[in-house]
């Protein structure tokens, strides 16, 4: 992803340090998956793209019941990224227990769509410009 943003003059952040990723597993009592761990140690956000997405920093990184949703669920689901001020989010499911998968959902309203399998099967989706993914009916 950074390849592609930076040939589309996208403004990126740089890379969250080890020491941010622990706190925010931490702090959540999370386990990040290797791919989304990858993703912020090497570019920790975007600024907004041609379809108006925002990937936020990991600071900014919240459960998707603070942001968006009150159901008792939506404690597992954390927003990584913006579509045009909150039209819809894109978060992923995050637990202490990696072999339970780490599937991406769309919000729109209080229920979450699955749109990929993994942050990297959202990332392919999201490189290909595959509105099946990014903008689902």
């Amino acid at each position: 992803m950074k390849q592609f943003w930076l040939r589309y003059n996208i403004k990126l952040r740089r890379g969250a340090s080890e020491a941010e990723l622990r706190e925010f597993e931490g702090k959540y009592k999370v386990r990040l998956p290797d791919d989304l761990k990858d993703y912020f140690a090497t570019v920790d956000g975007s600024g907004l793209d041609e379809n108006v997405i925002e990937f936020l920093p990991l600071a900014e990184v919240v459960p998707l019941s603070q942001a968006w949703s009150r159901k008792p669920e939506a404690n597992s689901y954390f927003v990584f990224a913006d579509y045009s001020l909150s039209c819809h989010v894109y978060a992923i499911r995050l637990t202490d227990d990696l072999t339970l998968g780490n599937p991406v959902f769309i919000a729109y309203d209080e229920n979450p769509i699955q749109i990929a399998g993994s942050f990297s099967e959202f990332v392919q989706g999201y490189l290909a410009d595959d509105y099946g993914v990014l903008f689902p009916p």
